[in-house]
């Protein structure tokens, strides 16, 4: 999970992993630990919820870096991602 959100940090000022817990013990298990770990050493935010549709149950457990990516790097992401029309729509939104 965690190399994932690296890999795409890259692309963003501040990357962010969210893991779903069933349970709100599970946050005591070594593998949330060391997800824990690899969030803070690649420099990602770690956020948790137990509800989907609760905010209150969203917490923010590591808090991300910023960063700031290249720009042709990042134009690259979003050509690569988006379709021509949604990003002429994305332009003009942020214009």
């Amino acid at each position: 999970m965690c190399f994932e959100c690296a890999a795409h940090s890259v692309y963003a000022n501040r990357s962010f992993l969210a893991v779903y817990l069933e349970d709100e013990g599970d946050s005591e298990s070594e593998e949330f630990a060391r997800i824990e770990r690899e969030c803070e050493r690649f420099g990602l935010g770690l956020v948790t919820f137990t509800d989907p549709d609760d905010m209150e149950s969203y917490e923010v457990n590591v808090d991300a870096s910023r960063r700031t990516p290249d720009p042709s790097e990042v134009d690259k992401f979003i050509a690569s991602q988006l379709k021509e029309n949604t990003q002429e729509l994305v332009s003009k939104a942020i214009k």
